[in-house]
């Protein structure tokens, strides 16, 4: 097991490289952290992060050894190396990074407490564009095929970022989807359209308060579905999942979406 520990505070957010050859970290430090998984030498060299000697990056021979001193836990059958440093450090969030997104190899994205999502170009380490939004983010999700990422946010709302775009003009559309904080998404990965969104619904505030709803971005104004899947001419109050709405995570694949929240269920459906 490969330990790093560079952050000064709690690690909020964690995204791995498609080729499963790095981490990224984002934490409460108002850093991102990008680390190697291999216990090998990777030969990989930052040009801008602040670590470029990759020997630095996986374990030598003395963090090995010290592995094999150190006592293990209690019931543990793995040992423990330390990496003493990451690959490079991201610098210039404004605030706590709760989510990152790393959806081509030399492509990284991160969002969080400053309102802002930021592109960063992995080879450089450098941020390349910073689209400016309104509230606090959740959650980040690229749309698929697109130069577009969506935002789960604070007030709600679902905000889509046209990564041409740098600044406040980069939210090209605004999705209205819960009475209360928003706080995940994801793509269909068989439709670039259509996205599920999961939230802290207040349900006092409309009787058609849904958790999880599901959305086509080319309609932004009425959701396409509440969740467990129900049309919408037949919703009722009973439609809706008995968890006091308060759904926190989501993930979508192969026609099946997979959510849950403060009641500790998971839910499936098939769509």
């Amino acid at each position: 097991v490969l330990i790093g520990r560079r952050h000064n505070g709690t690690v909020q957010s964690i995204a791995a490289q498609p080729t499963g050859n790095m981490v990224a970290s984002g934490g409460w430090d108002h850093l991102i952290h990008l680390w190697s998984t291999s216990k090998l030498g990777s030969g990989i060299v930052m040009i801008g992060g602040t670590v470029t000697d990759p020997g630095f990056v996986d374990p030598d021979d003395d963090d090995v050894q010290q592995a094999h001193t150190r006592k293990r836990r209690k019931g543990a059958d793995f040992e423990e190396v330390e990496l003493r440093s990451s690959l490079a450090v991201y610098t210039g969030s404004g605030a706590v990074v709760n989510a990152l997104a790393w959806p081509e190899e030399a492509l990284l994205f991160s969002a969080g407490a400053d309102h802002c999502v930021r592109q960063w170009d992995v080879a450089t380490a450098k941020n390349v564009n910073t689209m400016v939004g309104s509230k606090v983010i959740n959650a980040i999700a690229p749309q698929p095929n697109q130069n577009t990422v969506a935002s789960a946010e604070f007030d709600g709302a679902v905000r889509l970022y046209d990564c041409r775009i740098e600044a406040v003009k980069s939210v090209v559309a605004v999705l209205k989807c819960h009475t209360g904080p928003c706080m995940d998404l994801a793509w269909n990965p068989a439709n670039e359209h259509q996205l599920v969104t999961v939230a802290v619904e207040d349900v006092g505030r409309t009787s058609n308060a849904s958790g999880c709803k599901q959305w086509d971005v080319r309609s932004p104004k009425i959701p396409l579905f509440r969740l467990p899947k129900t049309p919408l001419a037949e919703q009722t109050d009973e439609s809706a999942v008995d968890d006091d709405e308060r759904m926190l995570a989501v993930a979508w694949s192969k026609g099946q979406v997979a959510f849950g929240g403060a009641s500790g269920q998971l839910y499936t459906c098939n769509l």
